[in-house]
């Protein structure tokens, strides 16, 4: 077992807020659970009776339609957490894009720790108003932005999330696929490209591999995102 001091993904999830004695119970809650790349942790219609923390890997939430297709509805990195619905059964999943590794808790017992852990209950608090925010960004950017400004706008959000883990360093990694960007974008994977290679000419960043970026000038490119 992961010592919860060791997590990569303390800094980041709500058991932040936790500490002592509060840690060990909360901790003494969950399992390791992990997942293989290309298999649901949750899948869509299964109960909404788990919650997941991940501490490794990338994983997004989809809904699929009747048809079949899928729509990326969030991506989610270490210091995220799955499992929250007034409904008694998912409408949506979460997808493991790479090896997952996360703590997985019964959502009742989650929810019983909280009501009774004040430092608890208020992180998580503020974790839900920053997935509202990125909810209301996310129809924004469908509704109203350029090709040129989402994807801006989404190396943008993958810089502050290494940043908000601590993780920094000269690149940033893009750890899904052209496809699930321009997915999660509402864009086609050819315009996710093209806008790509328009920010690397104007000098905005330089993409050294698929997997990777390096932002050269983040003032340029979040104001370009904001457009």
């Amino acid at each position: 077992m992961t010592a919860c001091a060791e997590c990569p993904a303390r800094q980041g999830t709500v058991c932040g807020a936790l500490a002592g004695a509060d840690l060990d119970r909360f901790r003494a809650l969950a399992r390791d659970a992990r997942w293989p790349a290309g298999q649901w942790l949750v899948a869509p219609g299964a109960r909404a009776d788990t919650v997941l923390m991940l501490r490794t890997g990338q994983a997004h939430v989809a809904r699929i339609t009747a048809d079949g297709r899928r729509q990326i509805l969030a991506f989610l990195f270490p210091g995220d957490f799955f499992g929250f619905t007034y409904e008694d059964h998912y409408v949506y999943g979460a997808f493991a894009a790479t090896d997952v590794l996360a703590c997985q808790l019964p959502r009742d017992r989650f929810e019983a720790f909280v009501a009774a852990t004040p430092a608890l209950d208020r992180q998580l608090r503020l974790k839900l108003m920053r997935l509202l925010d990125s909810a209301q960004e996310l129809i924004f950017t469908l509704g109203r932005k350029t090709a040129l400004a989402r994807v801006a706008s989404f190396l943008w959000y993958l810089d502050y999330r290494q940043r908000k883990l601590g993780l920094r360093g000269p690149l940033t990694p893009i750890p899904m696929p052209r496809a699930d960007i321009a997915d999660f974008l509402g864009l086609t994977s050819e315009s996710v490209s093209r806008s790509l290679s328009r920010l690397r000419r104007d000098g905005l960043v330089r993409l050294p591999d698929p997997g990777h970026v390096e932002i050269l000038d983040m003032p340029r490119l979040r104001d370009l995102g904001v457009v």
